[in-house]
């Protein structure tokens, strides 16, 4: 039944051991039956030495009861007629209830004893006392097991000078009877560990069950198809939570590959339009025979594309270093207007073609990366520019807050953005394709890139656009 609970191939190597890898259904039953058996052993541990020390009590209160019984005769006047009859009563007792009694003065003669007590209990078997009652437990040569009081008398009793009195009571059925007990404890444990296997297995892999499930929804993934949720209606409560987080992450490793696929699309179309450009502009110049001039040319031409492919190559390699945690920014104060200042200046030419107005308003000093901050600050008004048509305007600004912190802000008066996309505007696979859809070059890569570097100086990025009205972009620094 509990066969396949068994048979595991689990791995000895150095680096683990077998019950390392033991299944979760072996474990749960291995500690249910460990639980049983630790329970029933110390229930039956106890009610067996209760039963003991109970026979015990009882066997010692009635031979002492037996030698308060002999004592109060022996004061009687006629104590020896007494004594007798009591002698003689013993015979036809059973043996669970039948004592052997014995009477002897100081000098170890035998007044009056039970018949057989000789050949069972001999005198040599009873020490000697002067004072103190004396019980102890002996097996005979028979294998009998015997349990003996001695006491002494005083001079007032029927010897006139004293002696002993020796009574000796036969407990080996009570012996027997704790033995028989201790065989049915140890005959119900073998049941109840029979039942105990059986039921554990069967009750574990029923609780796990569920656990069947979850592993047959996963196994199910092929694909990229994600569409396999946990039915939640299949579930225990103890295991609502896991099947929400399956769930969940389904839901997210389906956007992300699906993100991904978009992506790679995007980046495809990134890469063809500039090798196409080259292999086009190789073609032609190997068409037929050019002047030096002309061979220039189309060199030039294609450097512009080498160019365009090394900004997505290096642009691509900066957020996979980024996010892999490879990136350590060097911190250094400088002046933020003045890094400002920099960044328009090389975009200076650009923005007049284009009869764009940049400016540069405020000023703060901050601890950062400079080759990093002039990136970030580089691609914002590259974007800025690229989506502001003749006539806008572009405004930088620093600021700083109460807090310490500092905000440098892009500001456009561009076409803007959607209210509905701004949510996934720092989106790299979505933002491509937004990209792309408004015709313009580029690898959509540029917020993505501004994220990862507020990220590497612990701050955020924040964006705030009216569609046809114009975009601002909010780097917020820590103090």
């Amino acid at each position: 039944m509990f066969s396949k609970f068994l048979r595991r191939n689990v791995p000895t190597t150095k680096e683990g051991r077998w019950w390392q890898y033991r299944s979760i259904a072996n474990n749960l039953a291995f500690l249910h039956i460990l639980a049983m058996f630790i329970s029933f052993s110390g229930a039956s541990l106890i009610i067996y030495t209760h039963l003991l020390v109970q026979l015990n009590e009882f066997s010692v209160k009635r031979i002492g009861e037996e030698m308060d019984s002999v004592r109060t005769m022996l004061v009687e006047p006629n104590g020896i007629e007494l004594l007798e009859n009591e002698i003689k009563s013993q015979l036809y007792e059973s043996e669970s209830h039948k004592v052997f009694i014995r009477l002897i003065d100081l000098k170890g003669r035998i007044l009056k004893e039970t018949a057989g007590m000789a050949e069972l209990l001999p005198v040599s078997l009873f020490p000697i006392l002067e004072k103190d009652t004396r019980i102890e437990k002996l097996r005979t040569t028979g294998g009998k097991l015997f349990l003996l009081i001695n006491g002494p008398i005083s001079e007032d009793n029927f010897t006139g000078e004293g002696g002993q009195i020796q009574i000796g009571k036969d407990i080996s059925k009570d012996e027997l009877f704790a033995r028989g007990i201790l065989v049915f404890f140890f005959v119900l444990f073998l049941g109840i560990l029979i039942f105990s296997l059986t039921s554990a297995f069967y009750i574990v892999g029923k609780g796990l069950k569920p656990l069947g499930v979850v592993s047959e929804r996963i196994g199910q993934i092929r694909d990229f198809n994600f569409n396999v949720p946990l039915d939640m209606t299949l579930l225990p409560v103890e295991m609502l939570d896991l099947g929400n987080s399956f769930n969940t992450m389904l839901e997210r490793m389906e956007n992300s590959f699906r993100k991904i696929s978009q992506y790679s699309e995007n980046l495809a179309h990134e890469l063809r339009t500039p090798l196409n450009n080259l292999m086009l502009a190789a073609d032609i110049a190997l068409s037929r025979q050019r002047t030096p001039e002309e061979y220039q040319n189309v060199i030039n031409s294609s450097i512009v594309e080498y160019r365009r492919l090394s900004l997505l190559i290096n642009r691509l390699l900066f957020l996979v270093r980024a996010e892999n945690n490879q990136l350590e920014p060097t911190a250094e104060r400088i002046d933020v207007r003045r890094e400002l200042e920099n960044v328009v200046e090389y975009y200076c030419e650009e923005a007049h073609e284009k009869g764009i107005t940049v400016t540069v308003v405020g000023a703060a000093s901050l601890s950062v990366d400079p080759v990093l901050f002039s990136r970030a600050v580089d691609n914002l008004l590259s974007n800025s520019l690229k989506f502001t048509n003749e006539g806008g305007s572009v405004t930088l600004a620093a600021q700083e807050k109460e807090n310490n912190s500092i905000e440098v802000s892009v500001s456009d008066t561009g076409c803007g953005i959607d209210p509905l996309l701004l949510p996934k505007i720092f989106d790299r696979y979505y933002w491509a394709e937004a990209s792309r859809r408004k015709d313009q070059k580029g690898t959509g890569l540029g917020l993505d890139i501004v994220k990862a570097i507020m990220k590497l100086h612990g701050g955020s990025v924040a964006i705030e656009s009216e569609s046809g009205k114009g975009t601002t972009v909010t780097l917020r620094f820590p103090g």
